[in-house]
């Protein structure tokens, strides 16, 4: 510019002086818990000749669940809940529209490059609609009656005396209130009728490949979480429910 007469000789030497302000461009990172398990789906030899991949995701929908699981994480913090984690599938075609692993995942303190949705949790009461469905393929009805009073399972080292949350029990209860009140006692005890390895094995028949011990391994406590699962396994066998029992694997691309 002052070759071209554009600036005198003492702007330009101002000009010289000034420090320059570096600014890093913008990155786009998007879905990157989602695209971690379209890479691990696709070979080191196979990406070498792939120039583009059309996934499944719903860009938009992605946008809108990671907003709210930041806002909901960010409620929550009073009562200590520091992380969350979302899948959303859609039902008749198996395809994952939203894979959100954690709530931010440049948080390191609290692992947000860590995807929940494909690690090992214990799943809680989320088994028990299985343990009910199987349960009624075995001949129970919604209106059979349960005794939801103590039991006590003899262990090797102690004994196990499942408890409900509200720290009562309920007597004669209908299968159809022990799924809908998530009553533990009932659960185990319909669990010891139908049998550990016949809901294991339907288990893993709906893609919970992570339950891969034995049934004395886990027991009873089964029906109530006593293994661990990944919320994609989850929602995988959730939509089998969805479609009266036919299993479909997951999705990603189109």
């Amino acid at each position: 510019m002052l070759n071209k007469g554009m600036i005198k000789q003492e702007e330009y030497r101002r000009a010289f002086k000034e420090p320059l302000n570096l600014i890093s461009p913008e990155i786009s990172f998007r879905a990157p818990h989602f695209c971690d398990l379209v890479l691990s789906k696709i070979s080191p030899q196979e990406r070498q000749n792939i120039s583009s991949i059309r996934t499944t995701l719903d860009f938009e929908l992605q946008k809108d669940v990671e907003v709210l699981l930041r806002n909901s994480v960010q409620s929550l913090k009073k009562w200590e809940v520091s992380n969350a984690a979302a899948v959303i599938m859609d039902n008749r075609s198996g395809e994952i529209l939203c894979l959100v692993g954690s709530a931010n995942f440049f948080d390191s303190y609290h692992s947000g490059q860590v995807s929940a949705v494909t690690s090992l949790r214990q799943p809680g009461s989320a088994l028990k609609p299985f343990t009910y469905a199987l349960a009624l393929e075995q001949g129970m009805t919604p209106a059979t009656l349960i005794l939801d009073t103590e039991i006590r399972i003899r262990g090797k080292e102690v004994d196990y005396v499942p408890r409900n949350y509200d720290g009562k029990f309920h007597g004669p209860t209908r299968l159809r209130d022990a799924l809908a009140c998530s009553y533990n006692v009932s659960a185990v005890k319909v669990l010891a009728r139908i049998g550990v390895e016949s809901l294991l094995h339907r288990l893993q028949r709906l893609g919970f490949a992570s339950l891969n011990q034995g049934a004395d391994y886990y027991g009873l406590g089964l029906t109530l979480g006593g293994g661990e699962v990944t919320l994609l396994e989850l929602a995988r066998a959730y939509g089998a429910l969805v479609r009266s029992g036919v299993f479909k694997k997951e999705k990603l691309f189109l």
